[in-house]
C-alpha cells in the first residue's frame, strides 16, 4: 500500500473516530522551550488538535528553513490506541505530523510528513501555544517526540 493511500485510510479513521463519543485522543501535551509545557486534557479540548487540519485537501510539503516551534503530543488517558506528534511552525503555516497506532493501522506509524495548515487550525494551534515560549530554531527538523 503506498504511502499517501495509507494516510488517506489513517485520516478518514480519524475523522470517523472523531465522531464517536468518549473514543480516541484526550490528552495533548503543548510544548515550547523544554521547560515551558501545558496540558491540555478532555475529548473536546483535544480533538480539534487533530481535526482542522486534517480536513483541508492533503498536499505534502517540503520541510521549511529553520523556524522557531511548538511539539504538541497527543495521547488518550484512557488506553484508547493512536498516538499524534505534531510540530507547529507559526510563521511558516507548517505542521510536521507523526502518527502511530490509529486503527486500522494500529502496528503502523505514518509519517513524519509536513503539510500546511488551514486557517480554521491555525486558530486553534494559536490558541493552544498562547503564553508559551517557543523552540528555538534547528537545523535538520531532527526532533522526537
Amino acid at each position: 500500500m503506498s504511502g499517501r493511500i495509507l494516510l488517506a485510510a489513517v485520516l478518514a479513521a480519524l475523522a470517523v473516530a472523531g465522531t464517536a463519543a468518549a473514543k480516541g485522543p484526550d490528552r495533548a501535551r503543548v510544548c515550547g522551550k523544554t521547560t515551558a509545557c501545558r496540558v491540555i486534557s478532555g475529548d473536546q479540548q483535544v480533538y480539534p488538535l487533530i481535526s482542522g487540519w486534517e480536513t483541508a485537501p492533503f498536499s505534502e510539503r517540503g520541510a521549511p528553513r529553520p523556524a522557531p516551534y511548538f511539539t504538541i503530543a497527543i495521547d488518550s488517558t484512557r488506553g484508547e490506541p493512536g498516538k499524534w506528534f505534531l510540530v507547529w511552525v507559526p510563521s511558516k503555516r507548517l505542521l510536521r505530523a507523526t502518527v502511530s497506532g490509529v486503527p486500522p493501522y494500529t502496528s503502523r506509524t505514518v509519517g513524519p510528513y509536513w503539510r500546511s495548515v488551514p486557517a480554521a487550525a491555525v486558530t486553534t494551534f494559536s490558541a493552544a501555544v498562547r503564553g508559551l515560549a517557543s523552540h528555538p530554531a534547528i537545523r535538520g527538523w531532527r526532533i522526537k517526540g
